[in-house]
Parts: C-alpha cells; structure tokens; sequence
C-alpha cells in the first residue's frame, strides 16, 4: 500500500532516433535514481505507458506513424495513464507547436539539440514535483487511524483496474470484510480497544495479501467502520481463494477475546474476533457496470454473516459457482 519515495524513478523515452534516445539514456542515467524504458515510435509508448505505468514521459513529436501530439492525445483519454507527466521534446522551435504541446497538457518543453544541464534540471524538477505529488496522494488517500488506503483510494483505483481489466480481459476480483460483532467488542472494552482492533485487522490483512501475492496493483483498504475491502486484478480464482481465506484464518489466529453473556456468545467463535468476507471473480465486460461486482460482493458477505459469520463465501463468475470456506 503506501508509496516508497526512495524507489528508482521509471522513466518512459520516445524517440524514432537511436541516437537521442542513446543521448538521453546516458544523461538520465547519470542522476542514479532512475530506471529508463525506451519506445521508437507511438505505438510501443502507448503499449508501454499501459503496462509500466512509468512516473514520466519524455516523448519526441516528430515521428513517422504517430506524431508526439496524437501519442498524448491517447495517453490523456486513458484513466491508467492520463495523470503520467509528459515533457515533449523536438527540433520543433515555432511558439504555436509548443503552446499546442502545453494546451495538451505537457508538463514541459525541451528543444533540440538538447543540452544535457538543461535535460538534467528540468526532469530533476518534474521529478521533485512527481515526488511531492505522491507525499500529497498519500495524505489523502491513507486511512489516518489504519494506515492502510481509505475508501477515496479504493473507489480510484476501482475504477482503472475495471478498465485495465476491460481492455485486458483480464480478471477482477472484490472482495468484501466485516470484522464479526465488532460493536459487541466495543461494548466490552471501549472504543480506545476498538481501534486497537481496527489497527491489528488492517494490518494483518495487508501483510497476509503482501505475503502471498507479488501483484503490485492488488490493494487493501478500509471501506468504513469496521469494514475492509480487497481490490485484486489479474487474478485467477484459486489464488483468490487461497488469498481471503488465508486472511480469515489470519485474524483468527490473533486470538482477539471479547467478554460476552451466554446470550451474546451464540454471535462468536468461541469468544474470539473473527471476519466474514465475500468476494466475487468476474470479467469486465459493457454489458456489467462497476456497481454490480460491488453489490454481488456486498451480497455474499451479507450471506457470510447470516450463515453464521467466521466464513468465506465466494463466487467466481466465471464459472458461474459458489465456494463457502469456513472454520
């Protein structure tokens, strides 16, 4: 979940000539923090922007095929890579051709032949700026009690892996946490114990998703009150399953004791703290909308809880089948 700001910096260059591109390589990797992808032409960047995600572009306008300018118009109208900073670069020195490269939303405007202080400085600057960016994204997509991503964060990164996932046809998992009678425990030891709860749930989920999957654009985050959220693109359906009900079997294993009447233990394991989840594979489609994988999720924890709670119901869609896991 949270971002790392001593990471190597990726940058993306474009340029149909080897030579720039062997120019800008040398000069950018003198600065030692950052690792650099190359394209020849507007295809591969556009290729390349999609997957990497790189941090910065620096892209030239003259080239065969596809200009610099149409390669930015694609790049803005993509949510995966519409924010990415792009620097143009080009032998074109007329005003109207760099003011069309700003109206389009380049950060900057490097002229050929470059010098390489001045390449150095203004990409050292869009890097600072990228930097304090991050520090800015962070503050306002951290839960502040949790430390894990918020609901903003979520809904954000919901909605571009649904269309990565859409262009891709790839998989896209949701899947939906309530820590089981959460209120009962607040009841029993205050509030103060409650978010002490919060805090170990949130992060034993990150670290048990971290501990399985290497998939950098899986994500934990805290829905609202006591529940969580996991956002789980590209995955197959039995490393989903592997993964929420691990993260079942993690919380359990804290071992969290509530004090409950004979009457109000009936809605516990054994007087331990526990979660249901419900979480639903399917593959983006235009027939389906976003809301619907969240409502199916909503609906199988909704089960999960009525079942007895401490319980894993999952759906992949794919196969049109049901799995319940529990205790």
């Amino acid at each position: 979940m949270s971002q790392s700001f001593h990471k190597k910096h990726l940058i993306l260059l474009v340029d149909d000539e080897e030579i720039n591109r062997i120019l800008l390589t040398s000069i950018i990797d003198d600065r030692g923090d950052c690792e650099i992808l190359c394209a020849k032409n507007g295809a591969e960047a556009i290729d390349l922007s999609k997957r990497f995600q790189p941090d910065l572009i620096i892209l030239d306008i003259l080239m065969p095929v596809m200009t610099g300018f149409e390669v930015m118009e694609i790049l803005k109208q993509n949510p995966c890579t519409n924010e990415i900073p792009v620097i143009f670069i080009s032998a074109l020195s007329e005003t109207n051709h760099e003011a069309h490269a700003f109206q389009l939303g380049a950060c900057d405007y490097i002229h050929k032949p470059f010098h390489s202080d001045i390449v150095q400085a203004r990409i050292g600057l869009q890097l600072k700026l990228i930097e304090q960016r991050l520090l800015l994204d962070e503050l306002v997509h951290i839960d502040p009690l949790t430390a894990i991503a918020n609901r903003r964060k979520f809904t954000q990164d919901f909605k571009i892996q649904w269309l990565k996932c859409l262009d891709e046809e790839q998989p896209l998992t949701v899947a939906m946490i309530d820590i089981d009678c959460f209120k009962l425990h607040n009841d029993s030891f205050g509030h103060t114990s409650g978010d002490k709860v919060l805090k170990q749930v949130a992060s034993t989920l990150a670290n048990t998703i971290n501990s399985i999957s290497s998939n950098k654009d899986h994500l934990v985050a805290r829905y609202g009150g006591e529940e969580f959220i996991l956002l789980m693109p590209g995955t197959k359906a039995s490393d989903v399953e592997t993964i929420i009900e691990s993260c079942r079997l993690e919380i359990e294993k804290l071992d969290v004791r509530i004090q409950a009447t004979q009457e109000q233990a009936q809605c516990i394991n054994n007087n331990t703290l526990t979660i249901s989840l419900g979480g639903v594979t399917c593959k983006p489609s235009k027939k389906l909308s976003p809301n619907w994988l969240l409502n199916a999720a909503d609906a199988l924890l909704y089960d999960a809880k009525k079942s007895g709670k401490n319980q894993v119901h999952y759906r992949n869609e794919l196969l049109e089948e049901v799995s319940y896991l529990d205790a």
